[in-house]
């Protein structure tokens, strides 16, 4: 997935005997039920591994750390990178193959990451994940025509990225439907409206034909009965409708799938004379629940920790949906650019990194807020007067005043904009060579008649600026694993029966 699980997700499994779950309360303990597969963490990876083991007749019990149910996942765009998957040929792509797609991964990976089991693993198993999801349970995915991140690599191909379709997830009823993480402020309207990427058109434009303002005053009355009904909006998109399918068919099959929240797993049950792992340790709002498992063949002794909450407005990402639109710029602490803003996040936060710059500015004017939004920002007619009354985005009549209030040199800012101004009229910039490759035009903005649609003027006041700050996407180190999803030893043994799933390091 797009946006990996932090080390939440593990699975403890039972080949040799079920897991006895005990609820201890003070010195007593009295068992409760038995179940085959406990799942720690309920990110996309999580409750895969728990449908797909229901569906093979085991009994899982899924354990979530915190009071709402989807991880980091529900926050996310809700994209798998998938290549080969069966939707390509939707959107015309007819010529991908694993053979490129072998050849893309060494090319991006390089000699030293690359593991030719783990791909082939991955590239054998994705299309057959695609496949065996939408055939069992209710996640559909449709096929978006992205090019890859680094589509100058040999090997490079498009539509590899699929997304989730929209779901309304009225069907899990009041309670479950509240039990669900709220997204991300940038990926909803209000407090809890979400809109799935085809719809952004008609909402960020509702007044420019009658068709947008009658759609977006249908979203909005849905909503709002949603709220009457339910106290949040019921139609999820992007990871969070991900994870609402995939609750929704844990619920269809509730004598196999046990959904517990609240209940962070602290720790495995180890017994060092046996040289068994007995269970893992349960702690939940009122009580402490053992999951002990009867002794067999595990050997794994370590802490599980999950991924800590956080409150879903404190941070939005600027993956590409608004620094890559055509009118504004990204400049650094000295108010010049340093880098392509339409380039893919990690390619940006890398150049950031390399000069040791903490925090840099993205500027925009009136047009261009009111037509893309800047982060919390939202696009207009919603307004932002509250965002600046916070502090959170930067209004100023003037350029140079902008430049005062960020701290930045006056005369550089001036000169960085009408540099901006100049390259939107020519459609070149040379500089940073932004607007170049389809990557790039892909998140530009093409109905705006741009000679570049990643190039437009900034010049209509009042202008803005955002502060940004490198952030993570993901955690990219953790256990090691082999191509069966196996966790490793340091000595490259796997740890029998048990297995995980989020961002794994590659050996």
């Amino acid at each position: 997935m797009s946006s990996k699980l932090n080390r939440a997700a593990l699975a403890l499994s039972r080949r040799g005997g079920p897991a006895t779950v005990i609820h201890r309360f003070a010195s007593s303990a009295k068992a409760d039920h038995t179940v085959d597969l406990i799942v720690v963490g309920s990110g996309c990876a999580g409750l895969t591994a728990a449908l797909v083991a229901a569906k093979q007749g085991l009994q899982v019990l899924v354990v979530e750390k915190s009071n709402f149910f989807g991880g980091t996942t529900a926050y996310s765009g809700g994209g798998a990178w998938i290549p080969t998957n069966k939707h390509q040929p939707a959107v015309g792509v007819v010529d991908d193959s694993r053979a490129k797609a072998e050849t893309y991964l060494k090319s991006v990976l390089g000699a030293d990451l690359y593991d030719p089991q783990l791909v082939d693993a991955f590239l054998s198993s994705g299309p057959r994940m695609v496949e065996w999801m939408e055939e069992n349970t209710a996640v559909r995915f449709k096929p978006v025509l992205l090019p890859d991140y680094h589509e100058k690599k040999p090997g490079a191909s498009a539509a590899r990225t699929i997304l989730t379709r929209e779901f309304d997830a009225s069907v899990l009823g009041r309670q479950r439907l509240r039990d669900l993480r709220y997204t991300l402020q940038g990926y909803h309207a209000f407090e809890s409206m979400q809109a799935d990427p085809s719809e952004l058109g008609f909402l960020t434009h509702p007044f420019s034909t009658v068709g947008n303002f009658t759609a977006t005053t249908r979203k909005f009355l849905r909503y709002v009965w949603d709220l009457v009904r339910y106290g949040k909006g019921s139609v999820t998109a992007n990871g969070n409708a991900l994870i609402a399918r995939m609750i929704y068919s844990c619920t269809q099959n509730p004598q196999s799938i046990t959904l517990w929240k609240n209940s962070p797993a602290v720790r495995t049950i180890f017994d060092a004379d046996k040289g068994h792992v007995l269970g893992a340790v349960i702690k939940g709002k009122v009580r402490w629940a053992s999951t002990a498992a009867e002794p067999g063949e595990w050997n794994l002794r370590t802490h599980l920790r999950a991924a800590r909450p956080r409150r879903a407005s404190a941070t939005v990402p600027h993956f590409a949906i608004d620094r890559a639109k055509p009118g504004s710029i990204i400049v650094g602490p000295d108010g010049r650019r340093f880098e392509n803003e339409s380039l893919p996040y990690q390619e940006f936060i890398k150049k950031m990194h390399d000069m040791s710059m903490k925090r840099c500015f993205f500027i925009g004017d009136k047009t261009f807020v009111r037509r893309y939004g800047m982060g919390m920002a939202l696009a207009g007619p919603l307004p932002i007067r509250h965002l600046v009354k916070r502090g959170y985005i930067i209004k100023a009549n003037t350029i140079e005043e902008l430049a005062a209030k960020i701290e930045v040199p006056p005369e550089v800012l001036r000169e960085s904009v009408a540099a901006a101004n100049e390259r939107a009229r020519t459609g070149v910039d040379n500089e940073y060579h932004r607007g170049e490759t389809a990557y790039d035009q892909c998140y530009g903005d093409v109905t705006r008649g741009f000679k570049n649609p990643s190039l437009g003027p900034c010049e209509t006041a009042p202008f803005y600026a955002l502060p940004l700050h490198p952030g993570n996407v993901s955690t990219m180190h953790g256990v090691s694993v082999n191509e069966n999803a196996q966790v490793l030893d340091e000595a490259g043994s796997r740890f029998r029966d048990c297995m995980p799933w989020d961002s794994i390091r590659i050996r």
